[in-house]
């Protein structure tokens, strides 16, 4: 899968001076959600967001 420069350049990131909590589910949320991916934990199927929500608009997949 290709990934763009401008998707990387806005992608969620570490912060040096404030750790990220791996365990924080909506932090991984987001990530997950900024690629098009629904999180693991939300479903069993590893489809991309957009796919399971062929109905929905973007903004609304970027909300997982």
């Amino acid at each position: 899968m290709g990934i763009d420069k401008q998707t990387l350049e806005q992608a969620p990131g570490f912060d040096k001076d404030n750790r990220t909590d791996m365990a924080d589910q909506s932090w991984g949320t987001r990530v997950y959600c900024h690629y098009g991916y629904k999180p693991y934990w939300e479903t069993n199927t590893g489809e991309r967001a957009s796919d399971v929500a062929d109905k929905e608009n973007r903004k609304d997949v970027e909300r997982w």
